[in-house]
């Protein structure tokens, strides 16, 4: 039976791809290096479970995996190390390849779990068993996902009381009027109804500087989920995270 990492040399080879492999064994004083430079537990199976300042992304569809690539993969260097964890315990094979080969060979083989980093080891990237992307490291740690619910939870709790002046008293961006939000959520079929807080935790996070982070957030309606996205941009603000609506509409 082929392996995966047969598999995935194969796919190299057969894309004329320059790479480098590393067993394990071979791999493992770099995964160590990585693991002390970033807090990685090596004894944990799945290392994202304990990562420390993540930022999750939510990628059912291939859209958001795209999406969410594009913002990320920019921070890397050219040349990634590709850890094909696979569901297994440390030691793992890792691949040296550029970064533009990723998505092509990832959607040549069937989905498994990995991680990437570079030499400089700043940031690291996994993809899970549950379709999410998980960022740690430079410049996850100052905007973290516990400080941006709450902030949104107000955002969209004023919006369902049709409290828009308020929102707009404190939109820092002043890109929508009160006038555009109220078309865009009176226009939607049904009633708005304010999302259980399990919504909140799966909103999605696109981090692009220390001090920002981009937010979709889907907007229910009847008690479900519609398909109207609050996209707000929340920002690191002397005193607390500022907030902008950026645009309320249907991706």
């Amino acid at each position: 039976m082929t392996s995966l990492s047969e598999n995935i040399r194969f796919f190299l080879d057969r894309k004329k791809i320059d790479y480098q492999f590393f067993p394990p064994g071979e791999s493992d004083p770099l995964i160590r290096m990585l693991a002390s430079r970033r807090g990685l537990d090596l004894d944990r199976r799945w290392l994202w479970e304990a990562v420390e300042g993540p930022i999750s992304i939510d990628c059912g569809e291939d859209k958001d995996w795209n999406f969410a690539m594009d913002q990320w993969l920019p921070r890397f260097d050219e040349k990634i190390f590709l850890a094909v964890t696979s569901d297994e315990f440390f030691p793992w094979p890792v691949f040296e390849m550029p970064k533009t080969s990723l998505a092509e060979l990832l959607s040549d083989n069937i989905p498994f779990e990995y991680f990437i980093f570079d030499l400089g080891m700043e940031n690291v990237l996994f993809e899970t068993h549950d379709n999410q992307l998980i960022v740690t490291g430079q410049g996850t740690g100052r905007v973290s996902k516990d400080k941006l619910v709450p902030v949104v939870k107000d955002i969209v709790r004023h919006l369902v009381d049709r409290d828009l002046e308020w929102i707009a008293r404190r939109d820092t961006g002043k890109r929508i009027t009160v006038e555009q939000m109220r078309d865009e959520v009176d226009d939607y079929p049904g009633v708005m109804t304010m999302p259980p807080d399990e919504a909140f935790e799966k909103m999605r996070i696109y981090g692009i500087t220390d001090q920002w982070r981009s937010i979709d957030m889907y907007l229910w309606y009847d008690g479900s989920r519609g398909d109207l996205c609050l996209r707000l941009r929340l920002t690191v603000m002397p005193g607390g995270l500022g907030f902008s609506v950026e645009d309320i509409l249907v991706p």
